[in-house]
């Protein structure tokens, strides 16, 4: 029997073993303030339940024996001609470690990717291996593993650590998305669930399907009846792909309308919601209004009024303060907005910031108000940043914001603030935990 099969049944009952027993905590998305995906649950029993059946699966017709050199027409995008050489990618791969200057590293790397083939690739791969699988040359080399050798580069990320297997599979339906959606197509859910988290290998589906056509990632998207935080993944992947195409026309109301017309009510709400904080980055007036109309029954997406402050903050946090404060019928949804868009006023213009304060009503958005200008001026005027601090009414939120606060206006004079404290408006049982948490940041 040919050896390169029996190499590749073995390393497939490989893939099999480290999607079954790895966790499932990363984001193929990367979105910081997301929830992590689903781990997998599955028992040892029903591990070896789905072996044979999931290796049948991912063997496929295209490794039959015979056809053991038509296995990667398909996927290869650089043939054995104009692929690199290992001495041309032991030249580059030294001079892309070595290099300091990101840009001279880029282009250093654009040239290995440029000439790798499903045969290189793993020389290519070692210039690589000491890098973060957070980085962008480790994104960018496992996508392109992807692309020129599909199934085997999905293999290959058995062995080894990282998120090598949902890059290249990006990659691979990014390049050939026939041969990839029969793959995945071929897995039954159970499998899905078992051996990759059914979330997590979608995703990777969709970030690929995306790379191609917009429209085919949006069916796929709705197909998933995803919830919560996969909703938001989902939508940015997809969204932000239809916002590209949008701007590039020159017509960004087939974004807006995009959202609009998603037939799922969390798909519709984080997809309005990541779509404003894109279009208040264009235009913040222009997002505002849009975000205005999407009022249901007095009620505003509150994701989007916050994605809209959070973009209009970083040039005009006054403008986006007022306008904030129109949503009278969001009272206490938006006090995480309010606590951002006074930390950025306060760094472009304390007075005016603190000026407005005096105009606000007593509410838990005012006391986040107040933590947000705090946290600015800690570093600029912390005594003044410790009044402001005791003045908040909730008691929860003022105990953090003078925590963070001592650490800065009492730097090396923890008598100075067991003096302040004496005076302040915490009970004594706050006082000693910003004593303890004053104590570690000095040990530190």
């Amino acid at each position: 029997m040919n050896k390169n099969y029996l190499a590749l049944i073995a390393a497939s009952a490989v893939l099999v073993a480290y999607f079954t027993f790895t966790s499932t905590t990363d984001s193929i998305t990367d979105l910081d303030d997301l929830s992590s995906a689903d781990d997998s649950n599955t028992s040892a029993g029903n591990v070896d339940a789905n072996r044979s059946d999931s290796r049948a699966k991912t063997s496929g017709s295209e490794y039959q024996e015979e056809d053991s050199e038509k296995r990667r027409i398909n996927v290869h995008r650089a043939s054995s001609e104009n692929g690199l050489s290992l001495i041309e990618i032991d030249e580059l791969g030294e001079k892309f470690k070595n290099e300091k200057d990101p840009i001279l590293r880029k282009e250093l790397l654009d040239k290995l990717i440029a000439g790798m083939t499903a045969d290189n690739a793993l020389d290519i791969r070692k210039y690589i291996e000491h890098m973060s699988d957070r980085s962008d040359e480790w994104k960018s080399f496992h996508k392109a593993y992807g692309a020129v050798a599909g199934q085997v580069a999905i293999f290959h990320g058995a062995d080894t650590k990282g998120r090598d297997v949902e890059l290249s599979l990006v990659g691979w339906v990014s390049a050939d998305p026939d041969t990839a959606m029969e793959w995945y197509r071929a897995l039954d859910e159970k499998s899905k669930k078992s051996m990759f988290s059914q979330e997590r290998l979608s995703l990777a589906v969709l970030e690929g399907l995306a790379e191609n056509d917009a429209k085919v990632a949006t069916d796929f998207m709705v197909s998933l009846n995803t919830k919560g935080g996969n909703s938001w993944r989902a939508s940015k992947i997809v969204g932000d792909k239809i916002w590209e195409q949008a701007v590039e026309s020159g017509n960004v109301e087939d974004a807006i309308k995009w959202t609009e017309n998603l037939p799922n009510d969390d798909l519709k709400n984080s997809s309005q919601a990541l779509m404003a904080r894109n279009y208040a980055k264009l235009d913040p007036l222009q997002a505002a209004s849009w975000v205005e109309g999407l009022n249901s029954d007095g009620q505003s997406n509150q994701y989007a009024v916050g994605m809209v402050v959070d973009s209009w903050r970083k040039t005009d946090p006054a403008a986006a303060v007022g306008w904030l404060a129109s949503f009278e019928n969001d009272k206490n949804k938006l006090s995480g907005t309010y606590y951002q868009a006074f930390s950025s006023w306060a760094d472009q213009d304390p007075g005016a910031a603190t000026q407005y304060l005096d105009s606000m009503n007593s509410s838990r958005n005012k006391d986040y108000a107040i933590y947000g200008l705090t946290r600015t001026l800690s570093s600029k005027e912390p005594e003044q940043a410790m009044s402001l601090a005791n003045s908040i009414e909730d008691s929860g939120i003022r105990l953090r914001s003078i925590m963070n606060n001592s650490r800065t206006a009492f730097k090396d004079n923890p008598e100075g603030l067991q003096t302040w404290l004496a005076t302040s408006n915490l009970s004594s049982k706050d006082r000693e935990k910003v004593l303890k948490s004053y104590s570690k940041k000095r040990r530190r």
